[in-house]
């Protein structure tokens, strides 16, 4: 399961490791799921002058004070595929990124908003609908949930002009 929004925020530029202690690179940017808003991938920027940044799961990273441990080796992460991410993933990149760290992915999305597969209410009652529908009232609700989410975007770029 991966970490919590609070928990990476702090995890920019400290250094990502693999389970020998070997270092990955820098943690440059988090990227979050679209659906559920959590962390899911982070990129380690490693190289001074190529700058070269691989895309690595948050699923099993782990805090250790100066650095971030992943459970992914060295040579896992240095052969990953690196997509050109400009905010954000395409389906076809994080299945590609998905398949290459060894991660089960679907697509699979479902009107009600739960996961596919999955009945939205228990059927209870009878059929009122039909020539009958005199007697029948149906009766329906519907809830607004309304709030806000703090996301840290990165650095701002600022000029002079």
């Amino acid at each position: 399961m991966p970490p919590s929004i609070d928990t990476v925020q702090s995890w920019q530029g400290r250094t990502m490791v693999d389970p020998a202690g070997d270092k990955l690179g820098t943690i440059d940017a988090i990227y979050l799921d679209d659906e559920t808003g959590q962390p899911e991938w982070a990129t380690a920027t490693r190289g001074l002058f190529s700058a070269k940044a691989a895309f690595v799961p948050l699923a099993g990273a782990q805090d250790m004070g100066e650095s971030v441990q992943v459970p992914y080796d060295k040579q896992q992460v240095t052969d990953a595929p690196s997509p050109q991410a400009d905010g954000s993933l395409s389906q076809d990149d994080k299945a590609e990124l998905y398949r290459h760290y060894g991660l089960e992915y679907t697509e699979s999305r479902s009107d009600s908003g739960l996961p596919a597969g999955t009945p939205d209410r228990d059927t209870v009652g009878r059929d009122t609908s039909g020539p009958t529908t005199d007697d029948a009232m149906t009766r329906s609700e519907e809830e607004l949930r309304v709030g806000t989410e703090t996301r840290e975007r990165g650095p701002a770029q600022l000029r002079k002009s």
